[in-house]
């Protein structure tokens, strides 16, 4: 922009509209502590006290204000806008470009729209505009500031850059502003805010205001982490020095509007959108300038979106499920080289695949020629052009490298871990069995020096959860046994049960799932462990199930079954919900957390789910809020990586069966029905060795068993069951309820008849219902 006008020193210019009005103020730049640059400050041209946009006292006419610049002690002269006068004022910051110093296309397209009076800010970096506003109702409700421009028909003072006006304040712009600038924004602009105090479902965060604000003091929400938003400490106490780094302000230590938008946005995190609550805290925040009506258009704004994420359980699942899935992996180059393939590229004869070494992310083939199709390899023929030259062709990389004899082949694939890049298959195939392995150890973190201090908050952790001495350090090795020995799978599972929620038990989840990012299929549900589809657990080497209750489910003793082989099964046949099945070597270890005791089904022969009671009462708030914190820490993670990678597992025996523990023998007892019970108590107490089946249904005297049930419910509790016979026009099954018989011995016409009297017998004397 050229300059028209010019200024000097001693008499800075002004648009020549402005002299006839009182309203010249002079200003200084003033640096005031905790503020990132100067501030403008007005100041009264008569007195040289501080001058306000609200008190016409302060201001001065256009000779008094040159004259006390011409005096010397500020650093400019300025202009206050008031509703009296014609004028508008657009100020438009941080518009040139610092390459070339050229103002950018918002900037001139806003001046060729408003032509009037314009000038260079104070900074060389803004732009000042001034017009006539003959209207000024046509902007009552439009709002001051967007999109990095700022207006103001009045209550708002200029400080003249100095350095010359080029136009005047002649033509109107009412109609340009009004169909341009944005209203004013409103609740209703929002969806409807029910102000009661109560958080959304699923909200995980302190009950407490004041444990709020010290766990979000030190804490940090998602985008504070990633350094898109200004930790909430610096929003609370309303920081200056920091807040201006995110929201700068030509005449204020930052954009007041974009913070309180920002504190409104992390209160939505960390009271789980609850308004009430939020406007609380708002007002206790040095955020607060005793306007509600801004506070809770920002709290609308904040929580406008119904799926916004907040500090909830939900959440934190969600980020453990991805965390547990991360496997860090380079991807595949857009253009290869011949030599490039050969080093990275191995060729899997079973479905054809092309794998990477490096990334170990496969293509079938012709996915491999396709996506590499721009990729070529120059070969000389072996020919000479008519000028002599040799004839040069350009071939596929992918052909090249599948014709050559330097390609790595394997017949199949297959995850082994701890075992070598090239291994044999863990299950012969008719393809062959040599094969690429997929594993890849877990990404170790260099640990800080003081990582045994820095690891002591989960040695601490474990040590609440898991009280009994001989039991933690059984679990802990279990643990240090995946770091160290992944590919040898213990016979065990683990099972913590408490009727107390909020001891932090996902807590320790979280910490292993980022301990062993990549490698774990965290809060798998039940049906991954009993059902059909189990493809999260492809090459994975801990699961964990954040609630299970199967114990006493109706197919209760089917997944008894099925839970004895998912825990110790060699081999695992994945059958993914999407996509082709497929076979691995299984070295996934279980982790069950449950509120019931009742979680699991099995009996006391049960051999591989160790139990383990953790506590009733919750710690303290202050150490979730460190667990919490330090699990995000990348030091506190490599500690514990170190910590189980270092621990001895002297006396650890992965082949061992699990105890029978107290807490065992609780969930046990947890496990027996009342039908149940009455089967061993007619064991107990029927007046002969025999009976028949229907003797037992009737005794348990529950519609919902069926005989077949009381026969299967029989053998468990260690009767046995003979042949079916016809007794007085009815099928009639032996039961064998003790002594030294055998279905054998009863087997055959001959018996029948005393059997039928000995079950007479006992009828007699045993009392149905008593």
């Amino acid at each position: 922009m050229n300059n028209t006008a010019t200024a000097t020193a001693a008499q800075p210019a002004v648009p020549a509209a402005f002299i006839p009005y009182r309203q010249f103020v002079t200003w200084r730049l003033i640096q005031r502590p905790g503020e990132p640059k100067p501030r403008k400050v007005p100041f009264d041209p008569k007195t040289g006290l501080p001058a306000s946009v609200n008190d016409p006292g302060t201001w001065a006419d256009h000779a008094t204000a040159i004259a006390a610049h011409a005096a010397g002690g500020c650093n400019g002269i300025g202009f206050v806008f008031t509703e009296a006068d014609p004028f508008v004022f657009v100020d438009l910051d941080d518009c040139a470009d610092p390459a070339t110093g050229q103002w950018n296309a918002q900037a001139q397209a806003i001046m060729a729209a408003l032509p009037g009076a314009w000038e260079v800010s104070q900074s060389g970096k803004g732009l000042h505009g001034v017009g006539r506003l003959l209207d000024p109702a046509q902007l009552a409700d439009k709002r001051r500031k967007f999109n990095g421009v700022e207006v103001y028909p009045h209550a708002r003072f200029m400080a003249i850059g100095g350095g010359g006006w080029h136009g005047e304040p002649a033509q109107d712009w009412t109609a340009t502003l009004a169909g341009w600038v944005p209203d004013v924004e409103k609740l209703g602009d929002f969806p409807a805010v029910d102000w009661a105090d109560a958080p959304r479902e699923g909200y995980d965060g302190p009950a407490d205001d004041d444990e709020l604000i010290r766990r979000a003091t030190t804490g940090k929400t998602p985008l504070a982490r990633m350094g898109l938003l200004a930790p909430f400490s610096a929003l609370w106490t309303a920081d200056g020095t920091v807040l201006g780094q995110y929201w700068p302000d030509e005449s204020r230590a930052f954009d007041h509007s974009s913070a309180d938008l920002a504190l409104a946005n992390a209160l939505a995190w960390w009271t789980g959108c609850n308004p009430a609550r939020m406007l609380r805290l708002f007002m206790r925040s040095a955020l607060w300038r005793d306007d509600e009506r801004k506070a809770r258009l920002a709290i609308a704004k904040a929580i406008a979106d119904p799926n916004r994420s907040y500090f909830s359980r939900t959440q934190r699942l969600r980020d453990d499920e991805r965390i547990g899935d991360d496997l860090a992996a380079d991807a595949f180059p857009e253009v290869l080289t011949l030599e490039q393939a050969t080093a990275d590229l191995v060729f899997i004869g079973n479905g054809s695949l092309v794998v990477s070494r490096r990334s170990k992310r496969s293509r079938s083939k012709a996915d491999a020629v396709n996506e590499w199709a721009a990729s070529k390899h120059a070969i000389d023929t072996g020919k000479i052009d008519k000028w002599g030259a040799p004839v040069i062709k350009e071939v596929p990389v992918i052909g090249a490298w599948l014709a050559s004899r330097d390609r790595r082949s394997a017949d199949v694939l297959a995850w082994v871990p701890g075992d070598g890049e090239f291994c044999r298959s863990p299950e012969r195939a008719q393809a062959g069995d040599r094969a690429f392995n997929l594993w890849t150890p877990p990404t170790v973190l260099q640990p800080p020096d003081d990582w045994m201090d820095r690891v002591q908050p989960f040695i601490h952790h474990i040590a609440y959860l898991v009280p009994i001495e001989a039991e933690r350090v059984r679990f802990t090795q279990w643990l240090a046994h995946i770091v160290q020995r992944p590919g040898e799978l213990p016979h065990t599972a683990y099972l913590m049960f408490t009727p107390k929620t909020g001891t932090g038990r996902g807590t320790l989840a979280s910490i292993l799932t980022r301990v062993l990012r990549g490698y774990v299929a965290a809060n798998v549900s039940a049906d991954t462990l009993f059902g059909a589809y189990n493809g999260r657990l492809s090459m994975k080497l801990l699961a964990t199930v954040d609630e299970v209750r199967e114990g006493n489910s109706r197919e209760r003793w089917t997944k008894a079954e099925q839970l004895k082989s998912k825990v110790t099964e060699e081999f695992r046949h994945l059958n993914p919900k999407y996509g082709a099945q497929s076979v691995e070597k299984n070295c996934c270890r279980w982790l069950m957390f449950s509120n019931h005791p009742d979680a699991l089904p099995f009996d006391n022969s049960d051999r591989r789910i160790i139990v383990i009671e953790n506590p009733s009462e919750c710690a303290t708030a202050d150490w979730y809020a460190r667990l919490h914190d330090d699990m995000n820490d990348p030091a506190f993670i490599a500690s514990v990586q170190h910590y189980l990678a270092t621990l001895s597992l002297h006396g650890f025996n992965p082949h061992e069966h699990a105890p029978m523990s107290a807490a065992k023998a609780k969930a046990l007892a947890s496990l027996v029905t009342d039908a149940e019970d009455a089967v061993r108590q007619f064991q107990r107490e029927w007046p002969g060795d025999l009976a028949f089946v229907s003797d037992l249904h009737r005794f348990v005297a529950d519609d919902a068993k069926s005989e077949d049930w009381c026969r299967h419910e029989a053998t468990r509790a260690g009767m046995r069951t003979g042949e079916r016979f016809k007794v007085n026009g009815r099928w009639e099954r032996v039961l064998i309820v003790r002594g030294q018989l055998t279905p054998d011995d009863l087997a055959g016409g001959a018996t029948r008849p005393q059997v039928r009297d000995a079950v007479i017998q006992a009828r007699a004397q045993f009392a149905f219902g008593a």
